[in-house]
């Protein structure tokens, strides 16, 4: 179970270096040691975390970088929208295994001593705290001071101004209005597919002569950009809010009683035995067809969203009301990305110029003059270990990569790429060996394109 999250005074440098009293925040924690016998074996489960909540345990870290009022603004922007990108990958690989090992009735335990049902429930436990977290921090903080400090607006809709609304109107009809997909759901339509990580209007409808009630689905479409820019600079209406507000255009003759964004997540822990897959690409393919059927393990929805459409979304989607999540805020996080990509170097990190420790570079040219002066891969060598321990990747310039090209021709280079290659190679060979084995039995797609060439050429 997560600890709750405080906040503690502590004493920090600002950057003229004088001390400041800051707000700091303690960082939850998921996983907990527990008290263990002394003398215990090192297979008893007590010794270990689990690996899920640790996972948690890092996510919590990279949101501490938002939390940070150290942190540049839109560096604090850019943290956010990695965190929610990072739990989007967790609920489709990590969490939709745990649930495939349930409803599969699995009973083995993990290192930790802990059964599938058992792991969702820590996970859910401590996932709602950082949800909350993540929410308010961009209600009560970063929405704000984008505003005040940076000049960038994302408003709601009922801060437009009459100009705005008619600049917004023309959009909808050119830009958005062309591609809206609703579909309704009635005895005759069932309920409509809904792709994974998707953004999606739940919209409620009566019809005004008869007084029946109507439920559908319209799709937000965010591949031309969550944020819709108004005419003045660094000002933003987020599209979902666009497209609801102009639905009773789309839905002419009928009356729109509300409309709720939510978004699913489908499991996407699909395994397959790849070394026995006899086409590769068919088998990759399936499995790319089969995660957009896979069963739904999160649902997030608005808080306004009422309990009945709630209601209709679970059971027809077959989840647990444990697997709903319910946000005060836009939806996917994650599309905070783009707001952190503004042309505002202010409130970024400053960028990096390559250099390399003088005394270093010096030792290096030593060493590599006392080798043979047509021996590239010696040079490249060097440099190499100098970039990694500084981090200097951004400085592989044009002459680098010539100078690396030559060195994989020359024979000389070999020990140092050997050297540097080992883990891969190992892992490389491998592969390659059962490949070649399966080749040599007349198996696999090696042998195939094989024999097709000799067809052809023949």
């Amino acid at each position: 179970m997560a600890r709750t999250a405080t906040g503690v005074a502590s004493e920090t440098t600002r950057t003229d270096g004088r001390p400041s009293n800051l707000p700091l925040f303690a960082v939850p924690q998921a996983t907990r040691p527990r008290p263990v016998p002394p003398g215990r074996p090192l297979d008893d489960p007590r010794l270990y975390f689990n690996r899920e909540l640790s996972w948690i345990d890092f996510n919590w870290r990279v949101l501490f970088q938002a939390l940070d009022p150290r942190v540049p603004l839109l560096e604090r922007v850019r943290f956010l929208a990695i965190t929610s990108t990072n739990l989007d990958e967790f609920f489709r690989k990590r969490y939709g295994g745990l649930k495939r090992q349930e409803a599969a009735g699995v009973r083995q335990l993990s290192p930790d001593g802990r059964t599938p049902t058992e792991q969702l429930r820590l996970i859910r436990e401590a996932l709602r705290p950082m949800y909350d977290c993540m929410y308010r921090l961009w209600r009560e903080e970063l929405r704000p001071a984008l505003a005040r400090e940076a000049g960038v607006q994302v408003l709601d809709y009922e801060q437009l101004d009459e100009a705005q609304r008619r600049y917004l109107a023309r959009y909808f009809e050119e830009q958005i209005f062309p591609v809206l997909t609703p579909l309704a759901v009635d005895p005759g339509h069932p309920f409509p597919l809904i792709s994974n990580l998707s953004l999606s209007l739940a919209v409620l409808l009566r019809h005004p002569k008869q007084g029946t009630e109507h439920f559908a689905r319209v799709k937000v479409p965010t591949d031309r950009g969550r944020w819709v820019p108004l005419e003045e600079p660094l000002h933003f209406v987020p599209l979902e809010e666009v497209v609801r507000h102009h639905l009773p255009e789309v839905f002419r003759g009928m009356e729109v009683q509300g409309a709720w964004a939510f978004r699913i997540t489908r499991n996407a822990d699909v395994r397959r035995a790849e070394e026995e897959a006899e086409d590769l690409i068919a088998m990759i393919a399936e499995e790319l067809r089969e995660r957009r059927f896979a069963p739904v393990v999160r649902m997030e929805v608005e808080h306004t969203m009422p309990d009945r459409v709630r209601r209709l979304l679970m059971e027809e989607l077959e989840l647990d009301p444990e697997d709903l999540f319910e946000v005060d805020g836009p939806i996917n996080l994650g599309d905070c990305q783009a707001l952190a990509e503004l042309d505002l170097p202010a409130f970024r990190y400053e960028p990096g110029s390559p250099s390399f420790p003088r005394r270093s570079c010096t030792r290096a040219r030593r060493r590599i003059s006392r080798r043979s002066s047509t021996s590239c891969g010696s040079a490249t060598c060097s440099c190499t270990i100098l970039r990694v321990v500084y981090g200097q990747r951004a400085a592989f310039s044009g002459r680098g990569r010539r100078r690396s090209a030559r060195a994989g021709h020359q024979t000389d280079a070999l020990p140092h790429l050997q050297r540097f290659a080992h883990h891969e190679g190992a892992h490389a060979g491998g592969r390659a060996r059962q490949a070649g084995g399966r080749a040599r039995r007349g198996q696999g797609p090696l042998r195939r394109r094989e024999q097709h060439r000799m067809g052809s050429a023949a």
